[in-house]
């Protein structure tokens, strides 16, 4: 009897880095914040690593986009016109559809949303460290 052999494949050769996506599609990262700065510096950086980036500056944008494409993960910062983070974060954990995904919050406030986010990151911070965070929140929703 042959026994198969497993490869283990490090996470940096997957698809999309990370890739909670299914096999052979990138990651799509869905980044909800109104500072333009911001957003270009999360997208560059996340363009680089491989994701698939989806924009929305502001909350009515963001679940708009939510259903038209539903993302792997969702950066999502707290202070949005139109419908602030704390509420589309509730929608998603509300939908038997999107609560399954990822939400990493990005905010320069002190408050912490009461939701069960994926991680609360407090601004500044740097693209590296948003990158392996979402790279980890992919994992997460892989598993």
């Amino acid at each position: 009897m042959r026994r198969k052999h497993l490869r283990l494949v490090s996470p940096e050769r997957l698809v999309g880095g990370y890739s909670g996506a299914k096999p052979g599609r990138q990651t799509t990262v869905l980044v909800v914040d109104d500072d333009r700065d911001i957003r270009e510096m999360f997208t560059s950086a996340l363009r680089r690593a491989g994701f698939d980036v989806r924009l929305a500056v502001d909350g009515l944008t963001a679940l708009q986009q939510i259903e038209y494409v539903l993302p792997d993960v969702v950066v999502l910062d707290l202070d949005l016109p139109l419908m602030n983070g704390l509420v589309i974060h509730q929608e998603l954990e509300s939908s038997e559809r999107t609560r399954h995904v990822p939400v990493v919050i990005v905010t320069g406030t002190e408050w912490v949303s009461p939701c069960a986010a994926y991680a609360t990151l407090r601004k500044p911070i740097s693209p590296e460290e948003l990158v392996n965070v979402v790279r980890q929140a992919g994992v997460t929703r892989r598993l």
